[in-house]
């Protein structure tokens, strides 16, 4: 389970890396231990992976707003869909900073991360991004504005529908890595939902396989750290039905 992560704060927070926190902690850091694990054997043949995603990359939650990846392209780098993905990632100019926004974005690069890595690795494992829904008693929104942490998170919680508890938000984790018939997916709630039947995305901005490889080689370009060409995975058992993964849960 591949669950860090960190609410956006009202200011930008470049790391040490030169990345903006919440994508090297939503992406870059999975991705390097993904590929490290990958390169040392240590991925079971019949892994489950699943990756934290958010309602937000869903693209109809108010407050959140996706990158139009496309159109930046287009304005400022020649169409180079892979070099405006990494500006956004650097937060260099001419990308800007919007915490809720930042945090979408993050959040569908995760997605198209998860459907290019089941491309890139063996067919016996399985890559999805889950988001495990609105679940605002965990601790993941300590940097987010005070308006959100103050006035938006009590009203989803008296709302009903509009937020659900942590068992249930890790109960999608486990309902997703359970199944070996879905790989490279995005599970979130129902279109314009904070909780409810988790659901596979299909929207276009999320299932564009232009978008997706554009995705991974930024990861790739800014981590430097790729897929090796090939890796002998070690022969394991099924996993018994019984074993279920130990998950953390981060904010929707």
């Amino acid at each position: 389970m591949l669950n860090a992560g960190i609410a956006p704060g009202s200011t930008v927070d470049i790391g040490p890396d030169g990345f903006d926190r919440v994508i090297s902690s939503s992406l870059i850091g999975h991705h390097v231990l993904t590929v490290r694990l990958t390169e040392a054997g240590l991925i079971a043949a019949r892994a489950s992976i699943v990756i934290a995603g958010s309602e937000a990359a869903r693209g109809d939650v108010p407050m959140f707003t996706l990158l139009d990846v496309d159109a930046f392209a287009t304005d400022y780098f020649g169409g180079n869909l892979g070099a405006a993905i990494e500006a956004q990632m650097r937060l260099t100019p001419p990308a800007v900073y919007k915490s809720g926004d930042q945090y979408a974005t993050a959040k569908m690069l995760v997605a198209w991360w998860a459907a290019e890595l089941s491309r890139r690795e063996p067919s016996a494992e399985t890559f999805n991004a889950v988001s495990p829904g609105s679940t605002p008693d965990t601790n993941a929104l300590k940097r987010a504005p005070w308006v959100m942490r103050n006035v938006m998170v009590p009203f989803f919680k008296i709302m009903p529908g509009m937020s659900h508890s942590v068992a249930d938000g890790a109960g999608r984790y486990l309902e997703v890595a359970g199944r070996d018939d879905v790989s490279g997916q995005f599970f979130a709630s129902p279109a314009r939902k904070m909780t409810g039947d988790l659901t596979r995305m299909d929207q276009p901005h999320i299932t564009d396989r232009r978008l997706q490889r554009a995705g991974w080689n930024a990861t790739v370009k800014v981590s430097g750290v790729d897929l090796p060409t090939s890796v002998p995975l070690p022969a394991t058992k099924a996993r018994p039905a019984s074993a279920t993964p130990a998950v953390m849960l981060e904010a929707a």
